[in-house]
């Protein structure tokens, strides 16, 4: 396959979306004190609700619940999490792009988000125009796993079987995260991979063990204890920097694939035209509970990173993302 170079993620560094404890309150102070006083003061009158557009028990469920709480707790108001889930997150994106304008419906996005916005044709709403960012909540990277007893040890082991001859990979279904950053290293390193897709990466990892497909990207927190039961290897993670979980594994970007830093994120988003004064003072709240120290802990703890910072630092991530993995499906010609 042809190396597209254009592809090659230099763009989405990790020090432009992972903010420190510092920055995190230095935006919810200045945050608290823009917009107009008087819609500051008044919001929230009555519960926030976030919707997320999968099931309960996930990633994307579980930091919105945390979400909820952090919220709830700034703003002493009750925050209700409400899952829709369906079409690849489309339909609780949709439901919160037709809300009203007032900051009282959320949406807890992911990376999925900004795919949908290429690989859904005829989506019943802009996945950049018809919203607008409150802030980023954290950051998952995936971490790329092989057998136990495979004779890939590296990261450019495995690149370079996959130079050789095609290679088989499983991932957790078309179009999601598992199934785009392997065509990206594909894109990008020359590789020749073999998509299979399954329902989950559940199931692709239960073939990878028995030897149907020979690697998967999953996220760490999901992979993590096959790893270190033994049953699997990681060979590499996705984040510019290494996994807290993970810090013996070396990152792609060391090892394949120099400057990248692609992760599965989760922010909250509100309807395009929700007044600026609701929008910062959401912001200021989910700052103010990402630079506490054992919030930042709960989070590491579901092998993810604080994201926080401004809301035009998140909108920027947003569009940044569509890019990326817009350029990739075209690019790869993917479809869902």
């Amino acid at each position: 396959m042809k190396s597209h170079k254009h592809l090659n993620p230099e763009a989405a560094h990790a020090s432009e979306w992972l903010p420190n404890r510092r920055q995190l309150l230095a935006a919810a102070g200045l945050a608290s004190v823009t917009g107009l006083a008087g819609a500051q003061s008044a919001y929230p009158a009555r519960p926030i609700t976030i919707i997320v557009g999968f099931a309960a028990g996930g990633i994307a469920d579980s930091l919105a619940r945390l979400a909820a709480t952090l919220l709830s707790e700034q703003l002493k108001q009750s925050v209700i999490v409400e899952n829709r889930a369906g079409a690849g997150g489309t339909i609780a994106a949709a439901a919160v792009a037709k809300a009203p304008k007032d900051g009282y419906t959320l949406l807890m996005a992911s990376n999925g988000h900004a795919v949908n916005a290429t690989m859904m044709k005829q989506l019943p709403f802009d996945a950049v125009k018809d919203f607008a960012a409150v802030g980023g909540v954290a950051a998952s990277p995936l971490v790329v796993v092989v057998r136990a007893d495979s004779p890939y040890k590296t990261i450019a082991d495995l690149i370079a079987a996959a130079k050789a001859k095609p290679m088989p990979y499983g991932s957790g279904g078309a179009g999601t995260l598992t199934h785009l950053l392997p065509e990206l290293v594909a894109s990008t390193t020359g590789a020749n991979f073999t998509h299979i897709p399954y329902r989950g990466t559940g199931p692709a990892i239960i073939d990878l063990m028995g030897g149907q497909v020979e690697f998967v990207m999953d996220l760490v927190q999901t992979a993590l204890p096959q790893v270190q039961g033994g049953k699997l290897r990681a060979l590499a993670v996705s984040s510019r920097q290494r996994s807290m979980q993970l810090p013996d594994v070396p990152t792609l970007a060391e090892g394949a694939m120099r400057g990248l830093d692609a992760q599965g994120w989760y922010g909250l988003l509100a309807p395009a035209g929700t007044p600026p004064a609701v929008l910062d003072k959401l912001n200021a709240a989910l700052n103010r509970s990402l630079g506490n120290p054992a919030v930042i802990a709960r989070i590491i703890g579901l092998g993810s990173t604080p994201i926080g910072g401004t809301r035009d630092a998140f909108m920027a991530l947003l569009r940044s993302e569509v890019k990326r993995w817009g350029d990739i499906v075209t690019a790869r010609n993917i479809t869902a």
